[in-house]
């Protein structure tokens, strides 16, 4: 038997590989014969694991792989990439591994080795480095490092101004950047060259991230680009068009087109804007004589929006608006903004929501009048109340006696009114009789009357309820006056006869409730042993 010591070994790996090699190139050809060395080397290191036993343990996992991940710009070069790892405890050898596209032209078997790529590598699928370390106990697990050859990300922008009429045909050296990239090794700027000149400050390379440009005259709008580059190719480009000639007309004007409302002396402020032009240093707005015009964005490309208030003799006018460069001027946008006066309302319709004796009508307006802000009603003076002022619909309550007038609807605006809309009110007296007495089992008698009790003739007692204010917009105070001692019920219904609530009270005891009520009309129903009786309340 044959025994070799680690000195031998490492002797035979590098002497005699000449001869293998020799052998290889004439049996396998130059292509195959440094995967013969290779395959060899591992034999070699795989047979001394038996050479020199001990009580030795195994050896652990090498540590992280230092080296170049991303090698794009060694593939196909001829260009050596280094690898190391640290020295592992108890081991020997180390052994390397390769992908098929990948030659380790030395350093097999130590910590520290040098490899070359083939241009296959970009396309191929096996990109793994692996490294175990070795003893003669035994391998330890693999240690991985995984390589890529990614092209570089397309930059991220064009840094500078975006408009060279300042700079046009003097000496100025106008700075554009872009943000560097950890895989790019160049890039690849490009201007106009006939009207351009450009300078590189900080060389080509990895740090060409910042161009010099002087704009000659001549110039009219160009792009200036930009592409990361590295050995795996070329990003897309980055483009900035930078602007050299005239901006283009703005957009249309978005803003209120009638000026009643933004009119002095109580009129708000209008927005008036334009969508940002390409190439705009700053805009000129023109407005009518006597406007307040605000820039709340200030000056300056950013100046696309103005606020405007109208003075109280505005008649009519146009907003305007002209996009400015160094070179010249857009030609004007403008936006007619007048003065209309809201139109007379339409035809009134009322309708009767509830009958004597307290009569509640209500009166509407088809739709809402053009250019008005609101609606003003009136109602005859010997209305009760009404409500929903300023709207195109209002509720209007009347008392039981004959009454005439009319009801008005007039549109108003911040700087008009206009004429008024007129529905006749005539009303006669209401013919119910109000019932003050008292009522015995659902039979109403009027004041005044007798009843007969036990065969003789007496004068009715006294069952009065007194409601105040009523109609109410809060509470509504109510007394009932009785000659009768007992405790009185009494119940709060809604038009459906649902009860809404109840409680009992004493004669002569004032009670206030009906802050919590919606509007609308109610019924209180009032109990005292046979004595009943029922009343309309308005919640306004």
């Amino acid at each position: 038997m044959i025994f070799f010591t680690k000195n031998s070994i490492k002797n035979f790996l590098s002497v005699d590989a000449q001869l293998i090699g020799k052998t290889a190139k004439k049996n396998f050809g130059k292509r195959k014969t440094a995967r013969v060395i290779q395959m060899f080397g591992i034999l070699l290191l795989m047979t001394a694991m038996n050479v020199n036993a001990g009580d030795r343990s195994i050896p652990g996992t090498p540590g992280l792989i230092t080296g170049q991940t991303n090698v794009c710009a060694y593939v196909g070069t001829g260009q050596s990439a280094s690898y190391s790892i640290e020295p592992v405890a108890g081991a020997d050898v180390y052994l390397w591994t390769v992908p098929p596209t990948v030659t380790i032209v030395s350093g097999q078997g130590t910590t520290n080795i040098a490899v070359i790529f083939l241009t296959g590598f970009i396309a191929a699928a096996n990109k793994q480095l692996k490294v175990r370390a070795i003893s003669t106990d035994g391998n330890s697990a693999d240690r991985l490092l995984y390589l890529v050859a990614q092209q570089p990300s397309t930059p991220r922008s064009v840094n500078g101004p975006a408009n060279a009429c300042l700079y046009i045909g003097t000496s100025t050296q106008v700075a554009y950047t872009t943000a560097k990239d950890p895989n790019a090794t160049s890039y690849i700027w490009g201007t106009d060259r006939t009207t351009t000149l450009v300078s590189h400050p900080n060389g080509t390379g990895v740090n060409d991230t910042v161009i010099h440009v002087v704009f000659k005259n001549g110039y009219t709008t160009k792009p200036i680009t930009v592409q990361s580059a590295n050995s795996c190719g070329f990003s897309t480009a980055r483009t900035l068009t930078v602007s050299g000639s005239a901006p283009s007309t703005p957009g249309i004007i978005s803003g209120p087109t009638n000026a009643c409302s933004y009119m002095l002396p109580n009129g708000s402020f209008a927005t008036y804007s334009i969508n940002p032009v390409a190439g705009a240093s700053d805009y000129t707005w023109l407005t009518p004589a006597g406007t307040i015009v605000t820039h709340p964005n200030g000056s300056g490309p950013t100046d696309n929006s103005i606020t405007v208030q109208f003075p109280s003799n505005y008649t009519s006018g146009a907003i305007s608006v002209i996009a400015n460069s160094g070179c010249d001027e857009s030609a004007p946008r403008s936006l007619s903004v007048t003065r209309l006066n809201p139109a007379t309302p339409g035809t009134i319709t009322p309708l009767q929501k509830v009958i004597c004796p307290n009569r509640e009508y209500s009166y509407t307006l088809p739709s809402t009048p053009s250019n008005s802000s609101s609606v003003n009603w009136t109602v005859p003076a010997n209305a009760i109340g009404f409500s929903g002022q300023g709207t195109t619909s209002i509720t209007v309550l009347y008392p039981e006696s004959r009454l005439t007038g009319v009801v008005t609807a007039t549109s108003m605006s911040n700087c008009a009114s206009s004429a008024s809309r007129q529905s006749v009110v005539n009303l006669g007296r209401c013919q119910l009789e109000r019932t003050s007495a008292t009522s015995a089992k659902g039979n109403e008698e009027t004041p005044g009357a007798v009843q007969k009790k036990n065969g003789i003739t007496a004068a009715p007692e006294k069952f009065e309820i007194t409601i105040a204010p009523n109609p109410s917009k809060g509470n509504f105070k109510v007394q009932v006056n009785t000659a009768d001692k007992n405790t009185i019920n009494f119940r709060l219904l809604d038009l459906q006869g649902r009860e809404i609530k109840k409680f009992k009270i004493l004669p002569g005891q004032p009670i206030l409730f009906g802050s919590e009520l919606k509007a609308g009309t109610y019924i209180i129903e009032v109990n005292q042993g046979k004595i009943s009786h029922t009343q309309k309340l308005m919640k306004l």
